[in-house]
């Protein structure tokens, strides 16, 4: 998480996509031991039902930059390769 806020600092814009509930999500950003936070993210996609995907096209459109422009990254390989 702190790498992540560094990049954060160097200017990149760092945003979350989730198949987690809204509320789960943001409670763990509010935790004290966590580095990230919600005001840390650029943008966020989140959703239960969500092909991520398609959260990641959401997200690109949103802030104006191709798929081509990001970096996903995931514990999951299987949405690493999709």
């Amino acid at each position: 998480q702190s790498r992540l806020v560094a990049l954060r600092e160097r200017g990149l814009l760092l945003c979350l996509c989730s198949r987690n509930e809204p509320d789960d999500v943001f409670c763990v950003l509010r935790r004290s031991e966590c580095v990230l936070r919600a005001e840390h993210l650029a943008g966020h996609h989140i959703r239960p039902l969500l092909r991520k995907s398609e959260g990641v096209a959401a997200l690109a459109s949103g802030l104006g930059v191709g798929v081509d422009s990001l970096l996903f990254i995931d514990d999951n390989p299987m949405e690493v390769a999709e």
